[in-house]
């Protein structure tokens, strides 16, 4: 093949062409191509650019989260209630969660910047400061006596926690004194003030004489709060019987009130035990955390008089002296008995004129004008006597000059030998007919009313208010009628404590009289505290023996359970002070042991005053009194109440009592008493072994007291120690 010539155009530039046309559709490839590079190269760098960002945003998220947590911390340190919050840290924020339980606080924090999210989560326990120790007074705390058999001790572990410790809020010259000899103890002991007895140096625990003033935990005992103890025993029913827990004599909303209860203001110690009388066994078995609230009214005793015998007449006799004569004889009652209570009314001619001297044994009742005079006509005298086991058959008076006189004898029985006179009051009477008593106010139940009349004639007496009953009636005789004396003796019983209204009784003869009234007093329970006056006012007695009359008969038999789950609360508020003790008498009298425990978010016992136990001589068997729980006393310094909040005119907590808050005096072989938990008072403490056969007298702080404690003493509690359970991170 041969190739055409053009003329006019050279072959070798269309080569040339050819061939430039190739090497651009060269360039254009490579210039695509490094495009295609060059953009996936950019891409790059920006996709590593944006995961460097988000990188760090998830880093500031942890911190950011971990920021939360660290202030969840601080704020639980200062407030165990605190619930959690929202907040901005530098350019993110965290959001934090606290759930309680217990002591145990469950937190959450999130943390989040831009896009980043991340979760830190802990959970730990808060406890309060003054609940690390065994022993917490608020003034100061007196540990052993001369002989040995008192231990303190506290497992718990950290230097936090002491066996001990004395906040000396009153500057006294010893905060802490232990007696070496008497007492053994195991664990820090620290105090606001000196501790004597034991050598800081030596000592193989934490001591500390200059330790921080802490805060003590207020109660709301009585508000009107649902929460408050006292709010809770009222609505707080017991299946046995569907009345509720609020023991206080005569209050419409307490349980003495009920029907067939009826127990009067003076008689909160008897409601009290018949309640245990009637449960027996456990108290408050069936219950969900019950509250016993003892409230006593102002004065209130802790005897009280027993219904369930009634006084009742023996006999009575009267006796006149005839014509006139230097004295009157009367005869024995018949069928009179040891501790019969005799009242014998006396009426001369004379008045204020003549003297009477009394028979031996023979006493004027005491209460009013007694003799009563009119004028110096008529005289009439009121005597009393508790028989022996020898009377003699008749009884004489003698007076200062002779003269005709009247009078008789009225014999009871079932009187309380001891006091027999509840009240009494005289009275001269115009010349009438009609003469009647002044009004008196009984105090107890059950008294039987003693109404005597006499006039300055020999007339014949009727009674005229109904339901009184003539025992006697004498005169005297020979002569004008205006020179003879009259008596009458009558009686009533009244079951109700309160006014007797007067008492009248008409003669036939009209003159000038004298009426005189006595109310005779009922056995009484005997109380038996061991060591606590019989006149203790506001005290509740857990009594280790039956509660019986003056002549042994058993009137409750159980006046102390055997068990108790719950708290005991004795608390009564009155002026700006508080009243109200626990007092456990003589535990080596007990048949049995004694175990009460409230761990289940309650203490065991709280006292306005103080809690007192005491133990003396020998034990038929060896016995165990255990107190599981916190055991609280306010010394006899009211609290602020419920419904207070810092910095509120309140205050923040009890700044200490001069006052015993807990005092156990133990002297007896063969018993152990254990307080175990923690043992916290407003005042001072005594714990002490008195003789060198006494059994052993323990505290022992309790873990498993504080795992369940009363919300009360949590969110106005500052300075807690926290304790850490566990932690965990996710996204």
């Amino acid at each position: 093949m041969s190739t055409r010539h053009i003329p006019g155009r050279d072959p070798r530039a269309a080569r040339r062409a050819g061939e430039a046309g190739a090497a651009l559709v060269t360039v254009l490839i490579l210039v695509a191509v490094l495009t295609v590079i060059g953009l996936a190269m950019v891409d790059l760098v920006l996709t590593e650019i944006g995961i460097a960002y988000t990188g760090e945003d998830a880093v500031a998220a942890q911190y950011i989260a971990e920021g939360g947590l660290a202030r969840a911390l601080h704020e639980l340190d200062q407030d165990a209630g605190w619930t959690g919050v929202t907040d901005a840290l530098g350019d993110g924020q965290y959001q934090v969660t606290v759930t309680s339980s217990g002591l145990l606080r469950a937190i959450e924090s999130v943390g989040t910047r831009n896009g980043a999210r991340q979760v830190v989560g802990a959970a730990v326990k808060v406890v309060p400061r003054f609940l690390l120790d065994g022993i917490v007074g608020n003034t100061t705390v007196t540990l052993g006596g001369a002989a040995p058999g008192v231990t303190v001790e506290n497992a718990f572990p950290g230097d936090a926690a002491a066996a001990v410790h004395a906040n000396n809020r009153l500057g006294a010259p010893a905060a802490i004194t232990v007696n070496s000899a008497g007492a053994v103890v195991v664990g820090a002991v620290t105090a606001n003030g000196s501790i004597t007895g034991i050598s800081c140096g030596t000592w193989p625990w934490p001591c500390d004489p200059a330790a921080p003033v802490g805060r003590f935990p207020r109660l709301d005992m009585d508000s009107g709060d649902p929460n408050s103890y006292r709010s809770r025993a009222i609505a707080t029913i017991d299946p046995a019987d569907g009345l509720n827990l609020y023991f206080r004599g005569g209050a419409a909303n307490s349980r003495c009130s009920a029907p067939g209860w009826n127990f009067n203001a003076r008689e909160t110690q008897r409601c009290w035990d018949r309640y245990v009388s009637s449960r027996g066994g456990t108290l408050g078995a069936g219950m969900s955390s019950p509250v016993y609230y003892v409230e006593f009214n102002p004065g209130e005793r802790t005897q009280y008089t027993i219904s369930t015998q009634t006084i009742a007449h023996r006999s009575s006799l009267g006796a006149n002296n005839g014509g006139g004569s230097t004295t009157l004889t009367i005869a024995r009652p018949a069928g009179l008995a040891a501790d019969d209570v005799m009242i014998a009314a006396i009426a001369v001619v004379g008045g204020s004129t003549t003297g009477i001297t009394p028979p031996a044994g023979w006493t004027l009742v005491p209460g009013g004008a007694n003799p009563i005079d009119n004028g110096t006509t008529l005289r009439l005298a009121v005597y009393y006597k508790v028989a022996g086991t020898a009377e003699p058959a008749n009884y004489t008076w003698t007076f200062s000059a002779s003269r005709k006189a009247s009078g008789g004898i009225q014999a009871y029985r079932n009187v309380d030998p001891a006091a027999p006179i509840d009240v009494a009051l005289g009275q001269a009477t115009p010349s009438g007919t009609t003469h009647s008593t002044p009004a008196v106010t009984t105090s107890v139940d059950g008294t039987m009313l003693v109404a005597s009349f006499a006039a300055a004639a020999g007339g014949t007496w009727t009674p005229q208010t109904p339901g009184l009953v003539e025992r006697y009636d004498a005169r005297s005789t020979g002569g004008a009628q205006s020179t003879r004396t009259s008596s009458e003796g009558t009686e009533q019983l009244q079951a109700a404590a309160g006014p007797t209204g007067v008492k009248s009784s008409r003669t036939t003869v009209a003159a000038v009289g004298a009426t005189h009234i006595l109310a005779l007093a009922p056995r009484r329970v005997t109380v038996d505290c061991v060591g606590l006056a019989a006149s203790a006012l506001e005290t509740l007695c857990l009594r280790s023996r039956p509660a019986t009359d003056s002549n042994g008969n058993i009137v409750y038999p159980l006046s102390a359970p055997a068990q108790v789950t719950g708290l005991i609360g004795v608390f009564r508020r009155d002026a700006g002070t508080v009243q109200g003790d626990i007092f456990v008498e003589n535990v080596s009298l007990r048949t049995a042991d004694y175990r009460q425990q409230s761990p289940a978010g309650d203490p065991a016992l709280v006292a306005a005053g103080a809690v007192r136990l005491t133990s003396t001589g020998a034990s038929a068997a060896a016995r165990t009194v255990e107190i599981r729980g916190i055991v609280y006393t306010f010394a006899g310094v009211d609290n602020p109440g419920g419904g207070c909040v810092p910095p509120s005119p309140c205050g923040d907590d009890l700044q200490g009592s001069g006052g015993t808050g807990l005092d156990i005096q133990h002297d007896a072989d063969r018993v152990t008493v254990v307080l175990r938990g923690v043992v916290m008072s407003n005042g001072a403490i005594l714990l002490r072994d008195g003789v060198s056969n006494a059994g052993a007298v323990a505290v022992r702080h309790d873990g498993a007291v504080i795992e369940a404690l009363p919300t009360a003493f949590m969110p106005l509690s500052t300075g807690n120690v926290l304790l850490a359970v566990s932690w965990s991170s996710k996204d």
